[in-house]
């Protein structure tokens, strides 16, 4: 099982094209994150680490959190690889509390992570990202929509204020190079 469980994550590592995702999905975070004041960014379902990495990379400091124990194994190992000091954790979002940490400026759930939660956990998961978000904190997630990326060529900023929160969706709709 363990075995399969590793073809799969070399797999997952060589499916995207991080250099071009990156540079995609890069100017409007590092943008978005600047200019709120972030300093320390959360990144929920972090997977390889990549963002985080490149967040570090641009002076922020962020972590990663993950349930998959083989994603957060090889996202220290791709961190090490590059000598980028970075922290990754293995922990369920239902899990995160404001006891197990100090709090962040920013927290970034990114690549469909939100949409594998089931409704109940969605309403825990959100209100866990209100509780560790300090004040004026901001919360960017990003839902795919598989379908529009083949029909239209434009990418949708949504803002919507909770209170004190900010939260920020930005829904990429560009077709995917691949399907070019």
């Amino acid at each position: 099982m363990l075995e399969n469980n590793k073809k799969l994550l070399y797999y997952y590592e060589h499916l995207v094209d991080w250099n071009t995702r990156l540079s995609l999905e890069g100017p409007f975070l590092l943008g978005t994150l600047r200019q709120s004041g972030a300093k320390k960014v959360l990144d929920c379902g972090c997977g390889l680490g990549k963002h985080v990495i490149f967040l570090r990379k641009n002076g922020f400091d962020a972590d990663g959190i993950d349930v998959n124990p083989l994603h957060v194994i090889r996202a220290k190992e791709i961190a090490h690889d590059e000598n980028i000091p970075a922290n990754f954790f293995l922990m369920d979002a239902e899990d995160l509390t404001s006891e197990n940490t100090d709090g962040y400026d920013a927290v970034i759930m990114l690549g469909n992570t939100l949409s594998s939660f089931k409704d109940k956990k969605i309403k825990k998961v959100f209100n866990n990202y209100f509780k560790i978000l300090k004040p004026g904190g901001i919360f960017i997630g990003q839902v795919l929509n598989y379908n529009s990326f083949k029909k239209t060529d434009r990418t949708e900023t949504r803002w919507a204020e909770a209170g004190r929160k900010t939260v920020i969706c930005l829904l990429y709709t560009s077709p995917s190079p691949r399907d070019s």
